[in-house]
């Protein structure tokens, strides 16, 4: 009696994944010398729009604004990514201060937030698609230049910078009668001077206050040297890596070769079958 428990017949019009595959791989066999030379081909092309293919390259400059907040700043360099043209090159060369053959290089500009976006003045990274890694530093010099170069930022770092100097002068104003004072409690202590006991107790704290003003007129002298309207907290990096990919342009040149070879070779099948 015939065992047909280890045997599933195939039903009408189907085909097992064996004779599947063994078709194909006929099917390449025969047609192998179009699909060599298609490929070989598409791989030559990617090469060669490779090669005359501009190299693009990204750097990061990070800066600090205190006058600008995030939002700000984002749509301001938005603005000028916007002038990255033939036209918005001489706009963009009287805000940045430089020629406009300095500018026709970059082909992008953004902002990316450093850490959490806040809604006040934080640090934020402008990153630059440039063809041109050797005009890196002059690029970066122009485009602080072009946060500056702004009647907004010149007027809030002016008040700010004479409100600390008021705060510098007032300070020092104290601290200058806090020494007189003391000079005066010498004199009591040296009997040059007489006075009530009450005034000793008074300016007991002299040396306290005195450390407090200090402390303050520190922290006005640090923001005065750093109110700039923006800061360079890292320049822009020559980078190593380019775009475009060669292997991105090898694999879309293989995978292109394949499929106008799959073309020919489905021409050729269907010329011998209309000369059968």
């Amino acid at each position: 009696m015939e065992d047909h428990s280890r045997y599933t017949p195939i039903a009408e019009g189907e085909m097992d994944l064996t004779q599947i595959l063994k078709r194909l791989m006929a099917y390449f066999r025969k047609n192998r010398g179009i699909f060599l030379v298609s490929c070989v081909m598409g791989l030559a092309i990617a090469a060669f729009i490779y090669k005359l293919s501009p190299r693009v390259y990204t750097s990061r400059l990070v800066l600090e604004s205190t006058v600008l907040n995030v939002h700000e700043q984002m749509e301001i360099v938005s603005n000028w990514d916007e002038q990255l043209n033939t036209r918005g090159y001489p706009v963009l060369a009287s805000i940045f201060n430089c020629d406009p053959g300095m500018i026709s290089p970059v082909s992008e500009l953004k902002v990316e937030t450093v850490g959490l976006p806040m809604e006040g003045n934080a640090a934020f990274a402008l990153v630059i698609e440039t063809q041109d890694t050797l005009g890196l530093g002059a690029m970066q010099d122009a485009l602080v230049n072009g946060f500056k170069n702004n009647d907004y930022s010149r007027r809030r770092v002016a008040i700010r910078t004479q409100n600390l100097k008021d705060e510098i002068a007032k300070a020092e104003l104290q601290l200058n009668a806090l020494d007189s004072a003391h000079e005066i409690v010498d004199d009591f202590r040296n009997g040059v001077k007489s006075g009530s006991s009450q005034l000793m107790l008074d300016v007991s704290t002299i040396p306290e206050q005195r450390l407090n003003i200090q402390e303050k007129l520190a922290v006005y002298k640090e923001k005065l040297a750093f109110v700039n309207d923006i800061q360079v907290l890292q320049p822009f990096l020559r980078p190593k890596k380019a775009r475009p990919i060669l292997v991105l342009f090898g694999v879309v040149g293989l995978l292109g070769g394949f499929f106008v070879g799959y073309i020919f070779s489905l021409m050729r099948v269907v010329r011998s079958i209309n000369k059968k």
